[in-house]
């Protein structure tokens, strides 16, 4: 299977990122200068609204609904609670070398079943196979998905019509195209 690399997301001349140790330090000097201080971002907050960050973090629901909605995209998710930490640095810091692990080794598919696609930017009309012919210069999206050997489209706006390239959302060319919702978009195939 083929890795594909993928331009930066960072805007030109944005700051330098902080290197590990160098943060590392940081939370060393942070923590030998005041022990009874978090030794986070949260800290630099307003108390009252520190207060209802962690109130509303105890309860924990905004973390099990994004784990509870990756799993029903069919993501593969590890969901660890630490109680009373929150998302405070420290927690970040104890999981982050298993994330970069797994960041290194995760190939997007050539080919993924479902595609959902927003464009913003006139140049911008394709990705994985899928090319949008935009109806003007509103933003474009489309939400595409191959199932059992069909396109279905579940939503679409700013779009005049969708062209897919040969094995695109993992489907055969020329396969079957069925509507799931009110918005109706012309697809064909290359």
């Amino acid at each position: 299977m083929p890795v594909m690399n993928f331009e930066s997301t960072l805007p030109m001349g944005a700051a330098e990122l902080v290197r590990a140790s160098a943060f590392r330090r940081s939370l060393d000097e942070d923590s030998r200068s005041d022990d009874d201080r978090i030794t986070s971002r949260l800290s630099a907050l307003d108390p009252s609204l520190h207060q209802d960050l962690l109130r509303f973090e105890q309860k924990g629901r905004q973390s099990e609904l994004l784990d509870q909605a990756l799993r029903a995209r069919g993501f593969a998710v590890r969901f660890d609670r630490a109680p009373g930490v929150g998302h405070e640095g420290r927690l970040v810091e104890r999981f982050a070398a298993e994330v970069v692990r797994r960041a290194a080794v995760a190939v997007a598919p050539e080919h993924p079943a479902r595609v959902t696609f927003r464009s913003v930017r006139a140049e911008d009309t394709s990705t994985y196979g899928v090319r949008l012919e935009r109806a003007g210069a509103s933003d474009a999206f489309v939400d595409l998905e191959g199932k059992d050997g069909r396109v279905v489209v579940h939503a679409a706006s700013g779009v005049r019509a969708v062209v897919l390239k040969p094995g695109a959302l993992g489907v055969a060319s020329g396969a079957p195209v069925e509507k799931s919702g009110p918005d109706t978009v012309p697809v064909r195939w290359e």
